[in-house]
């Protein structure tokens, strides 16, 4: 338990975007029930730009996880500069084998950690932590302020530029493992069957890697009339602004999904390899397709060992495209009608 007096806190969470982001509303929870506290954080520079917007934090420190000698020596900088702050408790939100090494050498008072084998969700397994240091329970998540009052103009001025149309639709298309990976035709079919009328308009987003940025220029240039590509050339602000101002998201388990339900806005994820329970959208806006019939999901694999993805095929274009109409004010009836219609 965390006496009342000022605590000198540090909460450990190096990566990865998404994991990050599921972290973040249990981080603002704390801030917020104990603004007497100084706050640390440490984190990879690559993903600190997630937290710049976020109140309360007293100072980030920097740690990219290696396995080389580099990774050696900055770890043992890294170690050496947490444990001169002294601090009177951590949080260790990471919980591998390498942060809890890292916790051990600071000697704090009081450690808080999770086992992240447990078949719960990631924002839970740290709000738990929280339970244990004498905090009140999380609530309804209190959306994020995740970008910058420029991010969120960039974001209005861009949607105010695209085709008109009833509704904007983000598309997370990005992933680093194949098993994570709708297929890009059936994109292009969900765009088809969303789009017999027309009516709505889709912004794909994704990072820079080659291969996101090679599969979103395939979904666009098969229907660039109700799609724009933003794939690679947003950043994680202007990306968080984009889904805030768009009026659903559908994507992979990845870091535009996160975005979405972490600031409270609709949001269908895709599952395939992994486990919705666990990095699922949370929120009465938020719903995980996921084929949990299957004898081998989740198996939390890069690649798959059957001759093909059976988890993300058997979630369907169709399927989704029904559960989009319907988040979208359309009533399930009409939505059915005009996907059957389509299908003749």
């Amino acid at each position: 338990m965390l006496p009342d007096e000022k605590q000198k806190v540090l909460f450990v969470r190096f990566s990865a975007y998404g994991d990050i982001i599921m972290c973040l509303p249990a981080l603002a929870h704390y801030i917020s029930l104990r603004p007497q506290d100084e706050v640390h954080l440490a984190i990879s520079p690559r993903f600190s730009d997630i937290v710049r917007h976020l109140p309360g934090i007293a100072k980030l420190h920097h740690y990219a996880p290696q396995r080389n000698l580099r990774g050696f020596s900055d770890y043992a900088r890294c170690a050496m500069e947490l444990a001169a702050q002294r601090f009177d408790a951590v949080f260790d939100w990471q919980a591998n084998p390498r942060s809890r090494l890292l916790v051990s050498t600071l000697l704090a008072r009081q450690v808080y950690s999770f086992d992240r084998r447990v078949r719960r969700h990631q924002l839970d397994k740290c709000v738990n932590t929280l339970l244990a240091a004498g905090l009140e329970p999380l609530g309804n998540i209190v959306p994020l302020p995740l970008s910058s009052p420029s991010d969120e103009e960039w974001a209005q001025q861009t949607v105010s530029s695209l085709a008109p149309a009833s509704a904007y639709i983000a598309l997370g298309i990005g992933g680093f493992w194949e098993t994570k990976l709708w297929p890009e035709e059936n994109f292009t079919r969900l765009m088809d069957l969303m789009n017999v009328r027309g009516e709505f308009h889709f912004v794909i987003l994704g990072g820079s890697d080659t291969r996101e940025l090679e599969r979103s220029r395939h979904i666009h240039d098969a229907r660039p009339e109700y799609c724009t590509n933003l794939c690679g050339h947003t950043s994680i602000g202007q990306a968080a602004a984009l889904v805030r101002a768009c009026d659903l998201t559908i994507s992979h388990d990845t870091s535009v999904m996160h975005l979405a339900w972490s600031q409270g806005r609709p949001v269908i994820g895709i599952f395939g390899a992994t486990d919705p329970v666990r990095t699922g959208p949370q929120g009465s806006a938020s719903y995980a397709f996921a084929a949990h019939e299957l004898a081998c999901h989740p198996c939390f694999r890069g690649r798959c060992r059957l001759p093909r993805m059976e988890c993300l095929l058997r979630v369907t274009p169709k399927d989704v495209a029904g559960l989009a109409h319907e988040m979208l004010g359309q009533p399930p009836a009409e939505s059915e009608a005009v996907l059957s219609a389509f299908e003749q």
